[in-house]
C-alpha cells in the first residue's frame, strides 16, 4: 500500500464503531460502551495538553490503525507523549501502518516541546518469540525497552471498574 494512501487523523465522533473493531483486537472482552467512556474519557479533558486517538486511515477512510496519547510526567523523561493503545492488526501495510502513526505522534510530541515519545506494548509482544511487526517498527525506529509496567488487580474477580480485564 503506498505511504500517500494511509494518512493519520484524529479519531471523530461518527467514527467509533469503526475503531472498536480494531479495539477488539487487544481485548475482545470490552464493550463497545466500555470503548465508548474510555473516548469520551480522553475528551473531558479541557486543557492545552489535551489527551487525544489519532487514526491511520486509508484516502476511503477505512481505518487500519490507531492511537491514544497523553501528556506524562515521569522521574526519567518528563514531559513525555506517552502512547498507549497503539494498535496496528496483522495485515497487508501493516508496518506501514505502524510508521505513519509514529510519525504524526512524534510530530505531536515536538509540537508541544516534550523530551520523550514512550509507547506502552502489551507484554505479550515482548515475549513473543517472532515480534510482531508492532514491535519491529518501534525497534527500527529507535525505541528501547526501558521499563516493565506491572499491574496488580485490586478487584476479588480479576475485572477494572469498568469490567475490562486487566492482563488480557
Amino acid at each position: 500500500m503506498p505511504e500517500s494512501m494511509i494518512n493519520s487523523k484524529p479519531l471523530s465522533g461518527g467514527e467509533l464503531a469503526q475503531a472498536y473493531a480494531l479495539i477488539q483486537a487487544i481485548d475482545p472482552s470490552l464493550t463497545l460502551d466500555q470503548w465508548r467512556d474510555y473516548v469520551a474519557a480522553l475528551g473531558d479533558d479541557q486543557t492545552a495538553d489535551r489527551p487525544g486517538i489519532l487514526t491511520a486511515q486509508t484516502d476511503e477512510g477505512r481505518i487500519l490503525g490507531l492511537a491514544a496519547f497523553r501528556i506524562l510526567h515521569e522521574l526519567r523523561c518528563a514531559p513525555n507523549l506517552g502512547v498507549e493503545n497503539l494498535i496496528a492488526p496483522r495485515m497487508p501495510g501493516d508496518r506501514l501502518t505502524v510508521r505513519v502513526l509514529l510519525q504524526a505522534l512524534e510530530e505531536i510530541a515536538r509540537s508541544r516541546n516534550l523530551d520523550c515519545l514512550s509507547v506502552r506494548l502489551p507484554i505479550a509482544y515482548m515475549r513473543s518469540s517472532t515480534p510482531p511487526p508492532l514491535r519491529e517498527v518501534l525497534e527500527e525506529e529507535g525505541f528501547q525497552s526501558v521499563a516493565v509496567q506491572m499491574h496488580k488487580t485490586l478487584n476479588k474477580n480479576g475485572k477494572s471498574r469498568n469490567g475490562g480485564s486487566f492482563f488480557g
